[in-house]
């Protein structure tokens, strides 16, 4: 199994590829913890009656856009802004192969490269472990990690 890591601006013929991995992957991780708004927000953007134009508009908010593949099909996204991730999403099947770590540090990299010191987030209760065996801690609502 070939997997290729890709950092990228968001290309149009991706932008579906990549809105069902995050649908997907909120609806098994995230969902069961994220409130009544939330919830409203991710079925505009990325559910069934999504509206790929306002998808892809969030999505191009993304300073930092990385995906990995295997075989051409995207499988994992990570997201974000300046020390900041918006997201981190892993198709279910996927799952402890090492390539959420492997994402993390290429937006580590692209971080500290680019503005420095630290990387933010708020985890789901689900993910909070995963970040935390990678050196993040707890800053009131935020997991935070200095580079």
């Amino acid at each position: 199994m070939k997997i290729l890591l890709q950092e990228s601006k968001l290309k149009r013929h991706e932008t579906k590829k990549i809105i069902r991995v995050i649908y997907r992957s909120f609806c098994k991780f995230n969902f069961g913890d994220a409130g009544q708004e939330h919830i409203a927000k991710v079925e505009r953007l990325y559910g069934k009656q999504r509206n790929i134009s306002k998808a892809r508009k969030q999505l191009q908010k993304s300073e930092i856009l990385i995906t990995a593949k295997i075989d051409n099909k995207i499988c994992w996204v990570i997201r974000g802004r300046k020390e900041y991730i918006r997201s981190l999403y892993v198709i279910e099947w996927f799952h402890k192969f090492g390539i959420g770590s492997k994402l993390l540090l290429a937006f580590e990299k692209k971080t500290k490269q680019l503005w420095g010191k630290k990387i933010r987030l708020k985890s789901s209760p689900y993910a909070e472990n995963f970040y935390k065996k990678r050196w993040f801690v707890q800053q009131g609502i935020m997991l935070e990690k200095q580079l």
